[in-house]
């Protein structure tokens, strides 16, 4: 493999690395938040769909609308003696542009049914499924070892004369000693 090569993929491998931890991060903080909430019986008052409509643009400019449908339960729990009435399914964004799916999301909880509310600290936010553990977040090791794996092809595609310091020459190519 020649020197451009190993330094063009290393340098690819360093870039994909970077924006696979910048996508991750965000997307871990979110699944993972919750991941030490306490839990506490509840009982759901109402499940329904609501129905999203958002406007957005593309790379080029160009605006379009996205559907998305989110299954809304509504229930009601007790924390540390205080009643309180929440909305979330989970502690992240739960939205999809598939309403099927969040019909059927929606219909496991009936009114009356008792749930398991999982809610914060503080006891200000809570949701009916809880988060993912944090180790999640071992998905950053693979951006992690794709990193370190571009900057080590991009140190060999170098050839850095530096490595070549302080090591002997082989006997071929010292002079001759003069005996005397």
């Amino acid at each position: 493999m020649t020197k451009d090569f190993l330094r063009s993929a290393g340098l690819a491998l360093v870039l994909l690395s970077l924006v696979t931890g910048a996508v991750l991060v965000p997307a871990l903080l979110g699944v993972t938040r919750g991941a030490n909430w306490e839990s506490v019986p509840g009982t759901v008052l109402s499940s329904t769909v609501e129905r999203r409509v958002s406007h957005e643009t593309d790379a080029d400019g160009n605006g379009f609308t996205v559907e998305r449908f989110e299954p809304r339960v509504t229930y009601r729990h007790t924390v540390s003696g205080v009643a309180r009435v929440g909305h979330d399914l989970a502690p992240h964004e739960v939205a999809s542009v598939d309403e099927a799916w969040a019909r059927t999301q929606a219909a496991r909880y009936r009114p009356g049914d008792g749930v398991t509310v999982y809610h914060s600290l503080d006891g200000t936010r809570a949701a009916l499924l809880p988060a993912l553990s944090a180790g999640v977040w071992a998905w950053l090791a693979l951006p992690g070892l794709a990193l370190l794996l571009g900057v080590g092809l991009m140190r060999t595609g170098c050839g850095s004369p530096r490595g070549q310091i302080g090591r002997r020459a082989p006997a071929s190519q010292h002079p001759p000693r003069s005996v005397g």
